[in-house]
């Protein structure tokens, strides 16, 4: 549930300018960036005071109480957001088979102030990441997921836009693809 391998350093560069070394990773359940204080894991705070954050070269920006990551600069630029669901491991049903809807799970520790970052996901959950594609536009975010949603953002590169995805199918999930088409556009 987290979106790097490991907790890897990483810099926090806040509005001052100041910045801030730490070892870091991003919980896609929490939607937090976390960092590693002696001994446990915490949630960075004040994000307001937050300019960006940067992890294996790639740059986290907050977002209200989430990070965004700036994945493509430009006229109108291009950011992920990164969460994922939880499938708990299936209850016995009839026939040895297994069943998530036979009776309710309640994961509410990873959700928990403080438990979550303590936590480990036993490994018969299964996570389901998911990326969310945003463009930033006339000062707010708007999600595109299909090429409908590409052509209504860059309405003067329609024919552009569809030339381009005539021989070529967009993985809206692949996010060198959704990069590559935002980049024709800008």
């Amino acid at each position: 549930h987290y979106l790097f391998p490991e907790f890897t350093k990483g810099t926090v560069l806040l509005n001052t300018g100041l910045n801030r070394e730490l070892k870091m990773n991003y919980n896609m359940i929490t939607e937090e960036m976390l960092f590693e204080y002696p001994g446990k894991y915490l949630a960075l705070t004040n994000l307001e005071s937050i300019d960006t954050v940067y992890i294996l070269g790639r740059k986290f920006i907050p977002v209200g109480k989430v990070f965004y990551e700036l994945v493509l600069t430009g006229k109108v630029p291009l950011f992920a957001k990164y969460t994922c669901s939880i499938t708990p491991p299936g209850k016995p049903a009839g026939y040895g088979s297994t069943s998530q809807t036979s009776s309710i799970t309640v994961v509410d520790q990873l959700y928990s102030s403080g438990k979550a970052y303590d936590m480990t996901l036993p490994a018969d959950y299964e996570v389901i990441p998911k990326t969310d594609f945003l463009l930033y536009k006339d000062e707010e975010f708007t999600r595109i997921y299909n090429i409908k949603q590409v052509i209504k953002a860059f309405p003067d590169k329609e024919s552009q836009i569809k030339e381009y995805t005539k021989d070529k199918k967009i993985d809206f999930t692949n996010k060198e693809d959704v990069a590559e088409l935002i980049l024709l556009c800008n």
